[in-house]
């Protein structure tokens, strides 16, 4: 007997893996002016980005720091800064204009997760990064917000 092959339009479609999440890496240390950020999100490499609580980098410079669930978005607001993230998204909004942090915010352990490069960029603070020591230190001089929110 014998097998007809089968025509290419009803071949079985082929099954297509979705890509695995991005794999979190063992807690890296990250100090924000000298002191280490601590929350209930333990600062991570995620995806080769360095990853930290927004509620613990906003309230360490002393924003005051809220969650409107109904449009699922943090926020931190200081004197001269308003820094909106919402949920799923890469696109964040720094006193009113669209920045793209580069990876979209998350919910890790019922925290939001952003990049701390984008918040380094956002506040006006110096990022160090010390691949040696695995350290992520963060400078922010007083006054920095104030001025980055001004440009």
């Amino acid at each position: 007997m014998e097998v007809a092959a089968v025509p290419a339009e009803v071949a079985a479609p082929a099954l297509v893996t979705p890509p695995a999440a991005a794999p979190v890496q063992a807690s890296s240390r990250l100090l924000l002016n000298g002191h280490p950020v601590s929350g209930e999100f333990a600062p991570a490499v995620v995806g080769g980005r360095m990853q930290g609580g927004f509620r613990a980098l906003f309230a360490g410079l002393g924003a005051k720091v809220s969650w409107l669930a109904a449009i699922r978005t943090a926020r931190g607001q200081s004197e001269a800064l308003t820094v909106e993230v919402p949920v799923g998204s890469r696109i964040a909004r720094v006193n009113g204009r669209r920045v793209d942090m580069g990876a979209a915010a998350v919910v890790r352990n019922g925290r939001t997760v952003i990049p701390v490069r984008f918040f380094a960029q956002a506040t006006g603070a110096t990022l160090v990064w010390d691949s040696r020591t695995g350290v992520a230190a963060l400078d922010r001089p007083a006054r920095a917000m104030a001025r980055q929110a001004t440009r």
